[in-house]
């Protein structure tokens, strides 16, 4: 299912079904899918995947045909995306913002009051979302009462762990060798080391790429 949305996302947004085709192939195929898919506890990821994607879906066609019914299908499967992974809240909204300023708008447009308003309803599913949360578990993106958002995990180490992580992926999704549901997580991160920096210099270099292409 994931590999069948992922062919009509890209289809949707590029009109190109070779190109779909092909993505959709890599990412049937592909090794570093297996994480997710044999590993029990990583079945929110897939449920995840699939809401995102049909989020993609249903906000790609409510900008092609402006009409309303897929953009409440959007606000719905944000609330799916979140009931099955808690970082949907963040993740969902900034891919939403990043298809208006790459496809569908021109960045100065998304500044104008109509479309400031279509963004604040994103707002809805996380009200609905926390106040469920909150009556279950007593707290919202695991902040317990009283607790700490960050945990045992400074910042700086979060910093430096999210550029760490998508390098490495990057890299083995280039270069799929020696993949393992276990790790070797640097122990001492430090946001001073030649490590960090080239990871959050792949980082840069990704997206500038990806952002100059599709422009």
């Amino acid at each position: 299912s994931i590999t069948f949305l992922v062919f009509l996302v890209l289809h949707a947004l590029t009109k190109r079904i070779l190109l779909a085709f092909i993505a959709a192939l890599i990412v049937l195929i592909h090794p570093l899918q297996q994480e997710a898919v044999n590993w029990i506890s990583a079945a929110s990821e897939l449920t995840f995947a699939i809401f995102v994607l049909l989020v993609l879906l249903a906000y790609i066609t409510y900008r092609e045909t402006k009409r309303e019914k897929f953009f409440w299908l959007t606000l719905a499967f944000y609330f799916a995306a979140m009931l099955s992974k808690e970082v949907a809240v963040l993740v969902v909204p900034a891919i939403v913002v990043c298809l208006d300023a790459l496809f569908f708008k021109k960045v100065r447009d998304m500044f104008l009051a109509r479309e400031l308003k279509r963004y604040v309803l994103f707002v809805l599913p996380v009200l609905v979302y926390a106040l469920m949360r909150l009556a279950v578990l007593g707290s919202f993106l695991g902040l317990e009462r009283g607790g700490d958002f960050f945990g045992q995990l400074a910042i700086a180490d979060r910093v430096y762990y999210f550029f760490w992580l998508f390098a490495f992926y990057l890299k083995s999704l280039f270069l799929p060798l020696h993949i393992s549901f276990l790790k070797e997580i640097p122990q001492n991160p430090d946001l001073m080391s030649l490590q960090f920096l080239l990871a959050a210099a792949v980082f840069i270099f990704f997206f500038a790429f990806l952002y100059g292409a599709l422009r």
